[in-house]
């Protein structure tokens, strides 16, 4: 890592204040919240996608399905996921 004095210095005053800060600790949002809220949105998105396998034609499923929020996050990362950078042919120092 290579940083200059001003930014250590404000990386660890960060640190600091994060660590001590009361507030920050006793926060109400735990992770296991944040992994049900996912795992919900999961299931969510795996009964939309049964749903367009199994009734694709119907123009009422495919409106609740745009309407989704479960499926807008969905259509979001698959786009945002899709065409993957090329791989990097980078020289190496022995054979792996």
């Amino acid at each position: 890592m290579v940083a200059d004095e001003w930014s250590l210095q404000l990386l660890a005053e960060e640190l600091v204040h994060g660590c001590t800060n009361a507030e920050h600790a006793s926060s109400s949002l735990q992770y296991l919240d944040f992994a049900h809220w996912q795992r919900t949105l999961d299931r969510e998105n795996e009964a939309i996608l049964q749903q367009e396998s199994d009734h694709d034609q119907n123009p009422f499923v495919r409106k609740k399905k745009a309407e989704s929020s479960a499926l807008k996050e969905l259509t979001y990362w698959k786009a945002k996921l899709s065409g993957s950078p090329p791989v990097l042919q980078m020289p190496i120092d022995k054979q792996r």
